[in-house]
């Protein structure tokens, strides 16, 4: 069997092999929150399994009173409103659809423009030109 993590609470969780904006920022606000990961109550594992790929998950040992009000507090925000920090949400959003349109092919691009009602010529530029653009790479990036 693997390692037993019956003494600690479980915090945020991101998916390795499905990045997802808003859990990936949520999971590095709450690390932020929490403080060094050189605090050996608070730890960061990685999980595979074969049918569900892998995925990451703060730790919180059962001894550390500070940081579990810390992460009880993270629970407590997010039960009221999905998103722990949203310029540090919005901020990556915004740097994976620049990833995302950079990393399309020019025909991919193109293809977009047209199918959003725009000039095909705003597949040359560096960034999504367009509120439709950006409704479907943020659709792409959040999913």
């Amino acid at each position: 069997m693997g390692p037993n993590f019956s003494e600690y609470y479980e915090g945020p969780m991101k998916l390795g092999n499905h990045p997802n904006a808003l859990d990936d920022s949520n999971f590095r606000v709450a690390l932020v929150m929490l403080g060094p990961e050189e605090d050996c109550s608070i730890e960061v594992h990685s999980f595979g399994h074969w049918a569900y790929g892998s995925y990451e998950q703060i730790l919180v040992h059962e001894s550390d009173a500070y940081s579990l009000a810390i992460l009880q507090g993270i629970a407590d925000k997010l039960a009221d409103y999905p998103i722990l920090d949203e310029e540090d949400y919005s901020n990556l959003t915004v740097e994976r659809m620049n990833e995302l349109w950079i990393n399309l092919s020019l025909t991919e691009r193109v293809e977009m423009c047209a199918k959003s009602g725009g000039s095909i010529f705003g597949a040359r530029l560096n960034h999504p030109y367009s509120d439709r653009i950006e409704e479907q790479l943020r659709e792409w990036v959040d999913a």
